[in-house]
C-alpha cells in the first residue's frame, strides 16, 4: 500500500511538469473515504516498549492504528493547505470499529451510507464543478 489517502499523491501527478501539468490553482479534489472510527489509546504509553506498542488490545496492534490513522490525517491536512475550498473530504465518522473484512458488517455499513447527510459534499460539487 502506497497511500490509504492518496490525495496529495493525486495533486502530486496532477501539477507534475513531466505529467498532466495542471496548474494549482485549477485543480478541485474531492476525496471519498471509506468512514473513520477515531481511537484512542487511553492507558499511559510513556513506559510502553515496542510489545506494547505491537500487542495491545486495546486498540489492537496500536502502532499500526496511529500510523495509518497520523497517515490518513496528514493528507487531509497537507490537501487541505494545497487546494484551501477547492479540497472536500467525505468521510463519515463511524459510531464502532469495523474491521476491513468484517464482510458481516456490510449490511450496517450501507444503512450508514444510505443515512449519511451529503448535502455540504453536493453543496461544494455544486460550487466547485457546476
Amino acid at each position: 500500500m502506497i497511500a490509504n489517502n492518496p490525495s496529495t499523491a493525486a495533486i502530486a501527478l496532477a501539477i507534475d511538469e513531466n505529467a498532466v501539468k495542471q496548474k494549482l490553482a485549477d485543480i478541485c479534489l474531492l476525496s471519498i473515504g471509506t468512514g473513520f472510527f477515531p481511537q484512542q489509546i487511553v492507558e499511559d504509553t510513556t513506559d510502553w516498549g515496542a510489545v506494547q506498542w505491537v500487542l495491545n488490545l486495546d486498540p489492537p496492534v496500536p502502532l499500526i492504528t496511529v500510523l495509518f490513522d497520523g497517515m490518513v490525517r496528514a493528507d487531509v491536512l497537507f490537501s487541505s493547505q494545497l487546494l484551501g475550498g477547492r479540497y472536500f473530504r467525505l468521510n463519515p465518522t463511524l459510531p464502532k470499529a469495523v474491521s476491513l473484512d468484517d464482510y458481516k458488517q456490510v449490511p450496517h455499513l450501507v444503512s450508514l451510507a444510505q443515512d449519511y447527510e451529503l448535502k455540504p459534499a453536493m453543496d461544494w460539487i455544486t460550487r466547485n464543478w457546476f
